[in-house]
């Protein structure tokens, strides 16, 4: 096998680029939350007196098919000032045992019998949701959507009955990143994984999958007062974004060019904009958390904005010192498909290895990327290729083709994306 530098192949040219009056989206089940004393979380719950008060929800349906499910799963919600409990009763068939094994935190919990309680604060948006599963060894996880790497404070056990198992859940308030829309009306779902009888079930109908918030439920009468947890949390994510934005001043600090200029131009001026938002949350109610929320998320956006151009002021300083000032050549591999309307980053480089046998066939991607203004008229040359030893492979052994662009449309993402090579 042989390697040689090559100055050009395949070519990729990119453009220089709530509130307490809930409106019911859906005819999802809805549910009130009843307050309680807090329960002794040892897993009783239909022998517990703590739990004898308030509605007992139930009808669970399979996943995907809305019939009602065999083994059928009897919640009960209720809270007071400090957490949010949930019990969890679950019927097995006669002579069955639930299937479960002690598991480490975050560790699949899912697979076993296990019971899962999703809830979304902020009803208008139940997209940002809290995911808890509990199997019926006591196993637990955590979740933030989809993101397992969350984790908090909150507590659950299990105990096995006589035809059931049953799992009590505390959830403290404080534990949760409240955020300012939440009030008494939460979007709710509890699921189950029931391997006894292959069921897959939930108290609010979903279709494929339980991450399904637009099919959550509703949860109201949950009346507590958010404002100081709401408040907290949206000052340690002010915080956050601020230190972001400081780390952005720090590495453009001294760095020459019109790049790193907008990079420190910016970061100070989202600094500037945060540090009057943060000072006006000791004194905000609700209705001023959701706006400095609101101004939040803008500034979140234009972080995302400094961060992708300092990407790309990084890139521009790399192609300097290669002797490149306007544009900059980058290697990927011929796999990775690179979208045109999104915003690349590489590394600039002048060669590119490919390694082949005689008689093979091989490929690389090169992207052509403007560092200023948009490219035009963009011609490629191709030479000899270099390999080991002075040998020589002519460029007319060498084929280049242009990476062409069609429209996507839905299911699959929409945009465009790169679907093979044009002649």
């Amino acid at each position: 096998m042989r390697g040689f530098s090559a100055t050009m192949a395949t070519l990729a040219l990119l453009g220089a680029a709530w509130t307490d009056g809930v409106t019911f989206a859906n005819n999802g089940p809805r549910a009130e939350s009843f307050p309680m004393p807090a329960p002794k979380i040892d897993g009783l719950v239909e022998s517990e007196a703590a739990w004898q008060h308030g509605a007992v929800l139930g009808n669970f349906t399979l996943l995907g098919k809305g019939q009602p499910a065999a083994a059928q799963t009897r919640v009960r919600v209720g809270h007071d000032s400090r957490a949010l409990y949930v019990g969890f009763s679950c019927d097995l068939p006669p002579g069955t045992r639930p299937q479960a094994t002690p598991r480490a935190r975050d560790e699949e919990v899912y697979r076993d019998e296990a019971i899962e309680l999703f809830l979304a604060p902020d009803p208008q948006k139940p997209q940002r949701y809290f995911h808890f599963i509990v199997n019926a060894a006591g196993s637990v996880q955590d979740e933030i959507g989809r993101d397992a790497a969350w984790n908090t404070e909150w507590q659950a056990k299990t105990i096995q009955a006589e035809g059931r198992w049953e799992a009590e859940i505390a959830i403290p308030w404080a534990s949760l990143p409240i955020p300012p829309a939440a009030g008494n009306t939460w979007r709710v779902n509890f699921c189950r994984n029931c391997l006894a009888t292959g069921e897959l079930s939930s108290w609010a109908p979903c279709e494929t999958t339980f991450h399904y918030p637009e099919r959550f439920g509703y949860l109201s009468g949950i009346n507590v007062d958010f404002v100081p947890l709401a408040r907290q949390t949206l000052a340690s994510r002010i915080k956050s974004v601020l230190g972001d934005a400081e780390a952005f001043l720090a590495a453009g600090k001294g760095r020459p060019g019109p790049l790193w200029e907008r990079v420190q131009r910016e970061a100070a001026s989202i600094q500037e904009r945060l540090k009057r938002t943060l000072a006006g949350l000791s004194a905000g109610d609700r209705s001023a958390l959701m706006q400095a929320e609101e101004e939040l998320e803008q500034e979140e956006q234009r972080l995302g904005a400094v961060q992708r151009l300092a990407a790309r002021a990084e890139m521009a300083s790399q192609a300097t010192a290669l002797g490149d000032g306007s544009w900059a050549v980058c290697i990927e591999s011929p796999m990775r498909k690179i979208p045109a309307a999104q915003p690349y980053i590489g590394k600039p480089t002048r060669e590119a290895l490919v390694e082949l046998a005689r008689n093979e066939y091989e490929s690389i991607q090169l992207v052509v990327v403007p560092l200023g203004e948009a490219l035009r008229n963009v011609r490629v040359q191709i030479g000899a290729l270099r390999g080991p030893g002075g040998a020589m492979l002519a460029g007319e052994h060498v084929g280049l083709r242009r990476i062409g662009y069609v429209n996507v449309t839905q299911p699959s993402g929409g945009g465009t994306l790169p679907p093979g090579l044009l002649p």
